[in-house]
């Protein structure tokens, strides 16, 4: 049996390792209830710009209402020392980039592709200048005993 890898030791070593700075951090998220937990727990030791980016929302109108309540939750829980900033909202770049994938099931082929794509998002570039190893704020990643779980998780770490 391969040996699990246990993400909140790892997390405990490099927050431990920070010495008392507060580098800064850019955190995607999709909307304001996938970021609260990660928020919460990282705003003491980072310096946080939200990314605010999700082209596999749909209608416009739930898009701008997330990132509506995204800003919120920022302003009333976290006023000092979180940025939100917002990617440009355009589906056809997730239905380009899962075409060929529609029949997919949940949890399969299309999501790997989808969280790849949010994570290469121009926004991040133009704000660290290179795509980066950028956290990710949902909670809702697939299981790891799902191949795209594995997937996902193997090209993000």
């Amino acid at each position: 049996m391969a040996t699990q890898r246990n993400y909140a030791q790892q997390m405990d070593a490099v927050l431990a390792g920070l010495g008392g700075t507060r580098p800064r951090l850019l955190l995607h998220a999709c909307c304001g209830p996938c970021s609260s937990a990660v928020l919460e727990q990282l705003c003491q030791y980072f310096e946080i710009t939200v990314l605010y980016y999700n082209p596999n929302t749909w209608p416009a109108a739930e898009y701008y209402r997330r990132g509506e309540e995204l800003q919120k939750f920022v302003a009333a829980a976290h006023p000092l020392g979180v940025t939100v900033v917002e990617d440009t909202y355009d589906p056809q770049q997730f239905y380009t980039a899962v075409a060929g994938l529609e029949n997919e099931p949940e949890r399969g082929s299309r999501c790997t592709v989808c969280y790849r794509l949010r994570r290469s998002t121009p926004g991040t570039t133009a704000l660290t200048g290179s795509p980066p190893p950028c956290p990710s704020a949902p909670t809702r990643t697939p299981p790891a005993s799902t191949p795209s779980g594995r997937n996902w998780r193997q090209s993000s770490g």
